[in-house]
């Protein structure tokens, strides 16, 4: 990875703060506890459960605080005017060319397919912002806040042109894609998913490695996550473009076929790039940057099919198994024989 590659990206902080885990203890408290908060999932669109460290945390509380009172007309209308078309911030100012939003579940290769959109534009054209919180984007003192908790405000030089942001690990619905996309001429939002067994095979074999971190931000919300992803990309949403991580690896002409509708003019890049972002490959690190193509990416849940860690994410979810075969056709043991293979 060369160091202007490096300036193009923006790091973020990999530690929730205390003051967010306690809110997420009441949120979950809260949660548990009242009958009319279990709705509110089906309220608002989304589950308030997937991330612990979301600045909406607060704004979740409130709601579910109305709940616990049994205020269900403050829920309604506090759900009503999260769902409205009414947007919370002013206009944005059209700063780019284009913007590109990437969600997916984390050891899913969002940051290799990230790597290889970079590679398609002028090397200083893009900012690209790893991992965002899911907010509404702002103009601040003629800066770009992003979110406001993980960057602030951020400086955008004349020469960029492509705003490429990630999310990780949390639901579509809480990223407000309708107003970011006013920062923009063009914008499309990108889901990328690899299949079941190999993302747990690298969550896993991560895990031993650094257990605390992994739980926090990789195994805790992981099958549930992994579910939301799948039943959206088989749902075929026409306003997404949907990156299946085992074809894009694999298959040239399936990369060439998401160029085209990203509207991106033909350009195979970085595909043997290995991103340093979340330490690299769980299973080889940095070694085999630059020639990743010849890492066995897509048989990783062999090494650790065994494993008792692995094999409780496999079946962590009822569905999970069924709809990773749906979307990638590997041919996996079926539910039943994990489960014969876990009991023993």
């Amino acid at each position: 990875m060369t160091d202007s590659h490096d300036r193009r990206h923006v790091s973020r902080p990999d530690l929730e703060s205390d003051r967010a885990e306690r809110l997420r203890m009441d949120l979950v408290s809260l949660y548990s506890q009242h009958e009319l908060a279990a709705s509110l999932p089906d309220k608002l669109g989304f589950n308030p459960m997937l991330r612990a460290d979301s600045p909406m945390l607060p704004f979740l509380l409130e709601l579910l605080s109305a709940a616990a009172a049994e205020d269900a007309g403050a829920l309604e209308g506090a759900a009503a005017d999260w769902k409205g078309d009414t947007s919370p911030t002013p206009p944005l100012p059209m700063i780019f060319d284009r913007v590109l939003f990437v969600l997916g579940v984390r050891r899913s290769g969002n940051h290799a397919i990230i790597n290889w959109l970079i590679d398609c534009f002028p090397k200083e054209s893009v900012l690209s912002i790893n991992s965002a919180d899911p907010a509404f984007f702002r103009i601040v003192d003629e800066r770009v806040s992003i979110d406001r908790n993980r960057y602030g405000a951020i400086h955008v030089s004349d020469q960029h042109r492509v705003l490429i942001v990630s999310y990780e690990n949390l639901d579509p619905a809480l990223v407000p894609v309708a107003h970011n996309a006013q920062i923009a001429n063009r914008a499309h939002t990108i889901f990328v998913l690899r299949d079941l067994a190999n993302t747990a095979a690298s969550i896993v074999r991560g895990a031993k490695d650094y257990p605390s971190f992994s739980y926090r931000f990789r195994v805790l919300d992981f099958p549930a996550v992994w579910c939301r992803y799948a039943r959206l990309l088989l749902a075929g949403e026409s306003s997404v473009t949907p990156v299946l991580f085992n074809r894009w690896f694999a298959d040239p002409s399936y990369r060439a076929n998401i160029l085209a509708k990203l509207d991106i003019a033909r350009v195979d890049g970085r595909v043997d790039a290995v991103s340093s972002y979340g330490g690299g490959s769980s299973f080889d690190g940095l070694a085999r940057d630059g020639n990743a193509s010849s890492m066995s990416v897509l048989s990783r849940w062999r090494e650790m099919e065994d494993d008792q860690l692995f094999q409780f994410l496999i079946l962590a979810e009822q569905e999970a198994i069924e709809l990773s075969e749906r979307l990638f056709s590997m041919g996996l043991p079926t539910r039943e024989e994990w489960l014969e293979r876990w009991r023993k």
